[in-house]
């Protein structure tokens, strides 16, 4: 059986049907299996031909069981990993993050009146910028 002839299989009546039609022979219908397990490990691990035919039916069975394993794996990390998002906002915890909370006041290590003199001593005589023309003198 051709690439053609499979691509045909694949996509006549319905699509993506994964058995063969029922006028195939049992030699057609094994190499039909063969290119449908091949795309399969082609498309889910990027083997080559070479690779995919170095391996025995076993092994091949073992590989599919594990990516299987993988697949689950994942799924239930990420079933996890949302459930702990929705709760994180979902939760009680969430509104103690902000209350407001009385602070206590801590002194400046400047005294207010302090700023307001620098500030009044900048108001007065600035110091030299070239946008400004003048200020201070130097000299």
């Amino acid at each position: 059986m051709s690439a053609e002839d499979s691509l045909r299989l694949l996509t006549d009546y319905e699509y993506f049907e994964m058995e063969p039609g029922p006028d195939l022979d049992d030699e057609a219908v094994r190499l039909w299996r063969n290119q449908i397990d091949y795309a399969y490990f082609a498309a889910n691990l990027g083997w080559d031909y070479g690779q995919y035919g170095s391996c025995t039916p076993v092994q091949l069975l073992f590989i599919r069981k594990e990516i299987e394993n993988r697949t689950v794996r994942e799924s239930n990390l990420l079933k996890d990993a949302v459930q702990v998002a929705v709760a994180n906002c979902l939760g009680k915890r969430k509104s103690s993050l902000w209350k407001r909370r009385s602070r206590v006041r801590v002194d400046p290590a400047m005294p207010i009146a302090e700023i307001e003199a620098i500030q009044e001593q900048l108001a007065r005589a600035a110091p030299w910028t070239p946008w400004q023309g003048g200020g201070a003198e130097v000299g």
